[in-house]
């Protein structure tokens, strides 16, 4: 049997064992065969990526998945951020039929996004409720964002069909996810089937993760030359003695990225669960899949996230008295295992593993000022060919630039940078904005505002060490539409107002 099928054996067995577990925790909490259709579309995308052997029958799989979840989810961005978290990055270029070389890259997230999408922007069109589009700032920022970028990477390339090619896929991963998430959270009842499904689905990362760590195997690697797909990372990645884990995630970065996120909305959906053992079942799965990443950046990012949920809350001082007590005590639990040495090492700052880490952080970023001297206003889509970054290359002449912010600003400079950074601190500010003038009682609705506010922060933090790659971009849209839906319920300052 080839490794890819053995592997979806695997995948198979953990797939059942996160439904079993997540219908234990949720099943009371959300809307009837709510779980079992969420885990149904997963395990059916699953079994016809790993079965199909050719990407397009795999995406024609997700494609026929999402067509019939669209009709049974009463939240399909439930159904889009489960699949989101469990379909990897593998992809291929639709030929543009002797026109052009090829028109744009596909992959499952894009599939997603036009099955699921697509009906639900119709309805919500419809729905005189519902702010229309371009009717907020955030709105007009994210259109200035993806225009401006299109007509940058045409000026750069001198080439319209490139423009349109990245205005197309700008649309699909940030335009329609952010309208989508930005209307659909304002109907009633969505946080909570959104983020339940958001964390169903990290309980199956957190499951492959633990057992790629454990067993040096990555689950995922080897289906992409099945598919005959572009090549989407899933390489083996080691810190120190250990095999850093990826689950679907193609990085090991990105997968500390999505546990990042899924620890912090732990916070607000513990609130669903009805005994503490089973919570504490939850805070088990949650920290042993964002450990197995190994990922530091994100690990910061969830520590800071965790302080400003407390300090937001009613009770701020309690709270962050609790937090740091759990903190130090798990490090005094820790440093008295065996080994617990070596847990230490991974820390950052503390830790003596992978200091080249820091020394290839600050020679990017001395490199990245040289050429960012020369473009500093508009950027360039081939910074990455100039000599500068030679000394950076890795395998395949690729520069890994390890932060969105310079990501953005080498590529469509400082102006690009400046509009990405007013959607994103604005949303932020908005949100912690709403929390503290829009005072409501400790209700659901309470929790999740503090979560993510929690979350929005730590996003701002952590895009520091990680480029926006994967589902890295379109996690951070849909949390950035999250913030606005949010933001726009607490001015009501009524958690019986919502939209229905």
């Amino acid at each position: 049997m080839s490794e890819h099928l053995r592997a979806f054996v695997v995948i198979t067995a953990l797939i059942a064992l996160a439904f079993l577990i997540s219908r234990k925790l949720f099943s009371h909490a959300v809307e009837p065969k709510f779980v079992e259709r969420l885990f149904g579309a997963g395990y059916a995308s699953t079994a016809v990526m790993f079965l199909s052997h050719n990407m397009w029958l795999f995406l024609a799989g997700v494609a026929l998945v999402c067509v019939w979840g669209v009709r049974r989810f009463s939240h399909p961005l439930a159904l889009f951020v489960f699949l989101l978290f469990l379909m990897p990055g593998y992809s291929i270029r639709v030929p543009g039929f002797g026109l052009i070389n090829w028109l744009i890259e596909l992959n499952a997230w894009r599939v997603l996004s036009l099955m699921i999408f697509l009906p639900v922007v119709a309805q919500f069109l419809k729905n005189n409720n519902l702010p229309k589009p371009g009717v907020l700032l955030a709105d007009k920022l994210v259109l200035a964002y993806a225009v401006y970028t299109s007509a940058m990477v045409f000026v750069h390339s001198g080439n319209f069909t490139s423009g349109m090619r990245h205005f197309a896929g700008v649309g699909i991963d940030t335009l329609l996810v952010y309208y989508v998430s930005s209307r659909g959270l304002l109907l009633k009842g969505a946080e909570r089937h959104v983020m339940s499904a958001l964390v169903m689905a990290a309980i199956f990362l957190a499951l492959a993760g633990s057992f790629e760590f454990g067993k040096q195997w990555l689950l995922y690697s080897s289906v992409g030359d099945a598919l005959q797909s572009l090549p989407s990372g899933f390489q083996y990645l080691g810190r120190g003695e250990s095999l850093r884990a990826l689950a679907s995630s193609g990085q090991p970065i990105v997968f500390g990225y999505l546990m990042m996120v899924a620890v912090l909305a732990t916070s607000y959906v513990k609130g669903l669960v009805r005994s503490r053992s089973q919570r504490g079942l939850l805070f088990i799965l949650m920290g042993l899949g964002f450990v197995s990443s190994l990922s530091r950046g994100p690990w910061v990012g969830a520590l800071i996230g965790l302080f400003v949920i407390a300090a937001l809350s009613s009770n701020p001082m309690r709270n962050m008295a609790r937090l740091t007590t759990v903190g130090v005590t798990s490090a005094l639990f820790v440093l008295l295992l065996p080994g617990g040495e070596k847990v230490i090492d991974h820390l950052p700052w503390i830790g003596s593993i992978d200091e080249g880490n820091i020394t290839y952080r600050e020679v990017l970023w001395k490199q990245s000022l040289l050429v960012i001297d020369k473009q500093f206003w508009t950027g360039s889509i081939g910074y990455a060919e100039l000599q500068e970054f030679d000394a950076l290359r890795q395998g395949g002449n690729f520069v890994d630039i390890v932060n969105s912010y310079l990501g953005i600003l080498l590529t469509f400079g400082f102006a690009g940078l400046s509009l990405s950074l007013l959607l994103l601190l604005g949303v932020v500010f908005q949100q912690l904005k709403s929390i503290l003038v829009y005072r409501i009682d400790k209700s659901e609705f309470q929790t999740y505002s503090l979560m993510l506010g929690g979350v929005l922060v730590s996003l701002v933090v952590t895009r520091w060490t990680v480029s926006s790659v994967f589902q890295i971009g379109i996690l951070t849209t849909f949390l950035l539409g999250a913030g606005v839906a949010c933001s726009i319920l607490r001015r009501r300052n009524n958690n019986s107002e919502k939209i229905t």
